[in-house]
């Protein structure tokens, strides 16, 4: 019997986050929103069948109280750089005894647990020894890797024909799961309406988001 994948969710620091939304929300607005990415990407990735385990990343104490909150484990960055620091994590899950490693990132306010299944899916049943779904401008919302794949990791802007790349250079089969929840991210206010008029808008999100505004409109 296969074992679940490891859900590995990178999450910045709160109060640092969001800083490209700095035109649209105050620093407490986005902190806020920051907090409420985390919570849906968290829920659906723990009702997801094909999912054992689910791991936020982080430096912050703040998403530590987070992650004992929605009862998932917190590990503590032990690098710098979001690659750096994903690369060491992800080499202390294996040997703990993590079989399949899936990379999901926190700022994805549309993904279902259909669409994380999905992931799963592909890591198992496609003849490839990376799995990774594209986001908006050329990003990457996830990367799922089996156990005994090591690829240098490539997050950042851009990164998906890094991935590619990196994947053909090392002779590494390669696939892509295109899916509208992991494509669209929220990074930009150009993000906002696309977000909100999306029926799988998570509800904490939608009603953080409105809060935000309003509070924004009184000052």
């Amino acid at each position: 019997m296969t074992a679940g994948a490891t859900v590995l969710i990178p999450v910045k620091n709160l109060a640092l986050a969001k800083s490209r939304l700095a035109e649209v929300l105050p620093p407490a607005g986005r902190e806020a929103l920051a907090r409420a990415l985390v919570r849906p990407v968290v829920g659906q990735a723990r009702v997801a069948a094909g999912v054992e385990h689910v791991v936020l990343l982080s430096d912050d104490e703040a998403v530590g109280r987070e992650a004992a909150a929605l009862d998932v484990e917190c590990l503590a960055e032990e690098a710098r750089g979001l690659n750096a620091s994903l690369e060491a994590a992800i080499a202390s899950l294996v040997a703990g005894g993590s079989q399949e490693i899936l990379v999901l990132f926190a700022d994805l306010p549309t993904v279902t647990a259909a669409e994380i299944e999905a992931l799963v899916a592909s890591m198992r049943t496609t003849p490839a020894d990376v799995t990774l779904a594209p986001s908006e401008r050329g990003g990457t919302s996830a990367l799922g890797l089996p156990v005994g794949i090591s690829l240098p990791l490539q997050f950042g802007p851009g990164s998906r024909a890094r991935f590619a790349e990196a994947a053909s250079s090392a002779g590494l089969r390669f696939m892509e799961v295109e899916r509208p929840g992991l494509y669209q991210d929220l990074d930009e206010p150009g993000d906002i309406p696309a977000v909100l008029a999306s029926p799988d808008c998570a509800p904490h999100v939608r009603a953080v988001w409105s809060r935000a505004r309003d509070a924004t409109a009184e000052e």
